[in-house]
């Protein structure tokens, strides 16, 4: 089989496999019809690799949540997070609050290191803080790792004395939400997805990028190992 696929994704843990690597992404690809592969169609050239994934606040959160900002910035996921969370969802059939619970059960110590919460005990119990008692919303989108991650920040940032509530929202709206203060963070900022409508955002000043994590992603054509086996 060829399928689009991305990561991080639980296909990485389970499957050996590779991308399709079709021309590097330039931004002409997407303007100028006559440049790759194809002289008369834009997108002949694949997405970019090694994207970005980053997390994103509105504008006033760093001064209303001064407390809960540095816990932001401290928040790192690699790529075996996003895979491990949704393996948990997608294979091993948990719902996504059990599945947020078993990554941080089993990742106390990276976390608690984040919020500087008491690593003795998970969950943490909450430390005194000067923020603001608002909740920070957050959104919910549709995919498994999104869905567990949030409940996942929720958590961490629970920990650190902050109250938090989560919205179901669409991904392609989340941006305009922010800047017009229905919700302050979103913790998967995708590149190849989102990355023209975050940084529009940031250009304008609504929206902070407030870090950047270790995990690069990426969203292409993908086949397993075997499927070179047989048609090399």
């Amino acid at each position: 089989i060829v399928m689009f696929n991305w990561t991080p994704n639980f296909t990485e843990v389970l499957y050996e496999g590779a991308f399709v690597e079709f021309p590097a992404f330039e931004p002409e690809c997407n303007t100028d019809p006559s440049w790759g592969v194809n002289p008369d169609a834009l997108y002949d050239c694949g997405n970019p690799a090694g994207a970005y994934l980053k997390i994103g606040v509105n504008s006033e959160f760093p001064a209303k949540w001064p407390n809960a900002y540095g816990v932001v910035q401290n928040i790192n996921f690699q790529n075996s997070d996003l895979a491990e969370m949704a393996l948990y969802v997608d294979l091993d059939g948990m719902e996504p609050e059990d599945a947020a619970s078993a990554w941080l059960a089993d990742h106390c110590d990276r976390w608690t290191g984040w919020s500087g919460a008491d690593a003795s005990a998970c969950p943490a119990a909450p430390v005194a803080a000067e923020d603001s008692t608002d909740p920070i919303r957050m959104p919910i989108h549709n995919w498994s790792s999104q869905i567990a991650g949030a409940y996942i920040m929720a958590a961490i940032l629970e920990s650190a004395g902050a109250t938090t509530e989560l919205i179901p929202s669409d991904s392609t709206l989340v941006y305009t939400a922010m800047c017009e203060g229905d919700m302050e963070l979103v913790h998967e900022v995708w590149e190849s997805s989102f990355g023209p409508a975050f940084e529009e955002r940031v250009a304008e000043g609504c929206v902070i990028d407030a870090v950047t994590h270790d995990t690069k992603t990426r969203e292409e054509w993908w086949y397993p190992a075997h499927t070179a086996d047989h048609c090399p």
